[in-house]
């Protein structure tokens, strides 16, 4: 069946790109939420996740926050919406850049760090590791937690 025959093409686009973004073929994801928006203009999910596109993607915070701020537009009571506007926040922030793929700090991590602990992509980031990992107990984990009954 023809894509362009479909009776909810909006959605079949839509699918499309999900399946495009997770291959992360950020480029056709973003191409089959566009026509999946021009299918059907209701789809606000499309907006969303043009920002994630955006975002991960192209590395383009005035686009992730056009799109998010559309999505808000048509859901404001979506059970994301506190999370995308603290997101779109951060992501306002003059002092906030996105930093480069090479960067090896996770995009999740960085935002809800709000951005502060970003360092040059330069700078190598150690795990921390601390003194009492070389102390070890004897104690079997059953016996260091007092039973709750839960």
């Amino acid at each position: 069946k023809a894509l362009g025959n479909s009776a909810k093409p909006g959605e079949e686009y839509f699918r499309l790109g999900e399946v495009s973004l997770a291959q992360e073929k950020y480029g056709e994801a973003r191409n089959f939420f566009n026509q999946s928006l021009q299918a059907d203009s209701q789809l606000a999910e499309n907006f969303f996740q043009l920002g994630l596109i955006e975002l991960y993607g192209f590395r383009n915070k005035e686009l992730t926050i056009t799109n998010w701020e559309r999505f808000l537009q048509v859901r404001p009571n979506d059970r994301q919406a506190d999370k995308i506007r603290a997101a779109i926040n951060i992501l306002k922030q003059q002092s906030f850049t996105i930093p480069p793929e090479s960067s090896n700090i996770p995009m999740d991590e960085i935002l809800m760090m709000g951005g502060g602990a970003i360092l040059p992509p330069d700078i190598p980031i150690e795990p921390a590791r601390g003194d009492a990992e070389s102390v070890r107990t004897e104690e079997k984990p059953a016996e260091l937690l007092p039973d709750t009954g839960l």
